[in-house]
């Protein structure tokens, strides 16, 4: 594995992503949006594989997982209009699937192209499979801390923008209500992530996205969501009630008790 195969994969991923552009304008916004993510997650998995003492092979490995780990997102906009896996297919799955069929990984070694599969293909599950080996589950965890340090960028982004504005197959379709689930705050009180099975509104999306930080795996994670004030932005936008002031205070005791354990370590 060298940095001339990761140049490859480069260009079939950049020309497999440009032949979606043109089409229509809604399209091409939306594929220009997961395009600029796939650059910032790879930046994000560089910077956190590089925390780990990843080797040279590594680190090249971690950076082609991220460069195609959402390769499903722009076929699945094309065809269904929506990035909502519930409403289209699995992007995940789709990934691995577009992967295999073109072959592109034919070119390096075999074990490496099936960690980058697998990967791909489960970077966005709920729960990690039980018999994953240990080198998958390191890529996994590196990738999926990657991607939620900027999907948190990307919908902050979102929030911000005039309703007219905002990315037409993010936001799952979700009214922009004042209310919010309770069942998603029950989650968070209890340290577990929020489903999306309980988002009623984009509200819901920003308690499952605060609930994310009882699924992170690194310390430097955490490092960079606190230098980029993650939290306390989502939660800013959020209503002012006291129940989410009382998760202002949860959220910020949990991650001070974890810093804590960690400096004490």
């Amino acid at each position: 594995m060298n940095k001339d195969i990761l140049t490859d994969l480069q260009n079939w991923f950049n020309n497999y992503v440009n032949s979606f552009y043109g089409i229509n304008e809604v399209l091409t916004r939306n594929i220009k949006l997961k395009q600029i993510h796939t650059t910032h997650v790879c930046e994000n998995i560089i910077l956190i594989a590089k925390s780990l003492s990843q080797s040279k092979e590594q680190l090249i490995i971690a950076e082609i997982a991220a460069l195609f780990h959402d390769v499903g997102r722009f076929k699945q906009v094309a065809v269904y209009g929506t990035f909502e896996d519930r409403k289209s297919e699995n992007h995940g799955v789709l990934g691995y699937k577009i992967l295999k069929e073109s072959g592109v990984l034919n070119q390096i070694p075999e074990k490496q192209a099936e960690l980058i599969l697998t990967a791909v293909k489960y970077h966005n599950a709920l729960k990690l499979p039980d018999k994953l080996d240990k080198d998958s589950i390191s890529l996994l965890k590196m990738l999926r801390d990657a991607d939620k340090l900027d999907i948190w960028r990307v919908f902050l982004e979102f929030f911000e923008l005039h309703i007219n504005d905002r990315h037409s197959a993010s936001g799952f379709e979700l009214p922009d209500i004042n209310g919010y689930n309770s069942e998603a705050i029950k989650n968070i009180f209890n340290k577990k992530v929020v489903l999306v099975a309980h988002l009623t509104s984009l509200n819901d999306i920003k308690l499952m996205q605060l609930s994310w930080i009882f699924d992170l795996n690194f310390k430097e994670t955490f490092r960079f969501m606190i230098e980029r004030d993650y939290i306390n932005k989502i939660l800013a936008s959020l209503p002012d009630t006291e129940e989410i002031r009382r998760l202002n205070i949860f959220l910020h005791q949990h991650v001070n008790q974890l810093l804590r354990e960690w400096i004490n370590e």
